[in-house]
């Protein structure tokens, strides 16, 4: 399987680079219980200004007027006492959004097969189902999307919208774990979320990858 970074991606955002993990053949019952209490401390002025560099980036490609990176829906749930668990490690990539100030999202590599996996800007053709719908439609022509293959769209607007096809569940124990970071200069600290998923996950997986792609690194064969 292939992963990257497409070129014209760069041509919008020259400094991207992101940060990722893969787990194979995950222990699912030996998988730590976390829970979002333990984050007592969030560094409001940090978030703030981590938000107001990801609204910059989402003015920078075509995109759904509700989207938005999704650290921004997890600040407010936790802040409000409403963040949800989900599964097991759905909720491990969630606490390393919080704790990085940085977007994760989680894939499962069993519903990919051999096949290509890349950021990239969409042609506007291509499907997308969104996560727990059984609707169908289609990315902007333009949007900066995660696609699989030719067609598929894992995620619109790099982290906004999953897609329920390649989700994450209860039986899932192969995944890629992936942050995207457009600037240098953006406050949240994805290596952080990346060590807190290698802690909690590699002496339970029969192996691990932890890799960061960027213009001078922009693809991985695993």
């Amino acid at each position: 399987m292939k992963l990257l970074i497409s070129d014209d991606v760069f041509s919008i955002f020259p400094e991207m680079e992101i940060h990722g993990v893969i787990f194979h053949d995950i222990d699912l019952n030996s998988v730590p219980n976390i829970s979002f209490d333990d984050i007592t401390t969030i560094d409001n002025e940090k978030i703030e200004n981590e938000l107001i560099i990801w609204k910059d980036v989402y003015k920078r490609f075509p995109r759904d007027k509700k989207a938005k990176v999704s650290i921004d829906y997890l600040f407010k749930a936790i802040r409000n006492g409403k963040l949800k668990k989900i599964s097991s490690l759905v909720d491990i990539y969630n606490y390393a959004s919080l704790i990085s100030y940085s977007p994760f999202g989680g894939e499962c590599l069993h519903s990919m097969k051999d096949g290509e996996l890349a950021l990239t800007i969409a042609n506007g053709e291509e499907i997308f189902q969104p996560l727990f719908s059984n609707d169908y439609e289609k990315p902007l022509s333009g949007e900066i999307i995660w696609r699989f293959g030719h067609n598929d769209v894992v995620c619109r607007s790099m982290n906004f919208k999953e897609s329920d096809k390649f989700k994450i569940t209860d039986s899932t124990n192969s995944v890629i774990f992936l942050s995207e970071k457009p600037f240098q200069n953006m406050q949240g600290e994805p290596e952080s979320g990346i060590n807190f998923l290698l802690s909690s996950l590699s002496n339970v997986s029969k192996s691990y990858l932890s890799f960061n792609l960027n213009s001078n690194n922009s693809y991985l064969y695993f």
